[in-house]
């Protein structure tokens, strides 16, 4: 593209498409979806956490680091999370995630690696005394392979203390089969 056009920041809705006009992807945007830890959000990129995250999901998207001037481009997002494809099951990792936007463990990653397809995913947020705190996938239908991230922010998009928090993942098909795990993580602050 020679004259790729501004975006402009407070929302869009972007599209991929071939020469053909066969659609290759889409994505929109609120200008809300950079992490709420940003003092600014001009010239910040929304990064993709891994290419096979769904686009239209927002979680899929996290504000780029500062570390390396709040872009990537032509270089691996800086905000990519690896998934473990080769483990059947629910994985959740890392056990200790610190959304402080240093570009370390910024995001828990919940990856999802089934035999079978068309299952439907709910995944729960639990603080430590029981209370659901966020509802991070609600009914959604996965095939045999998914990953979803949480970025430690509650159901207003405030950013939450640090502590122990529970994962609890259910997943279900129409064959009858059905996982349900739940796995306690730390949510980890900086000091100051």
């Amino acid at each position: 593209v020679q004259n790729l056009p501004n975006l402009i920041n407070q929302e869009g809705h972007l599209f991929v498409v071939s020469d053909s006009g066969v659609l290759i992807d889409e994505m929109k945007y609120r200008e809300d979806m950079h992490h709420p830890i940003l003092n600014f959000t001009d010239g910040v990129a929304l990064e993709k956490i891994h290419f096979d995250a769904p686009s239209l999901n927002e979680n899929s998207w996290q504000s780029a680091t500062q570390s390396v001037g709040f872009g990537t481009p032509t270089y691996q997002n800086s905000q990519f999370s690896e998934t473990n494809e080769s483990t059947k099951g629910v994985i959740i990792s890392p056990n200790i995630f610190s959304p402080d936007q240093d570009g370390i463990d910024d995001l828990l990653s919940i990856s999802l690696n089934f035999d079978e397809s068309e299952n439907t995913v709910n995944i729960f947020i639990f603080n430590n005394s029981g209370q659901e705190i966020k509802h991070l996938v609600k009914n959604e239908l996965t095939g045999t392979s998914d990953v979803y991230f949480w970025n430690g922010l509650d159901e207003q998009n405030e950013q939450l203390p640090a502590g122990i928090y529970i994962i609890y993942v259910e997943v279900f098909n129409l064959n009858g089969n059905s996982n349900h795990v739940k796995k306690t993580v730390v949510l980890a602050r900086k000091i100051n």
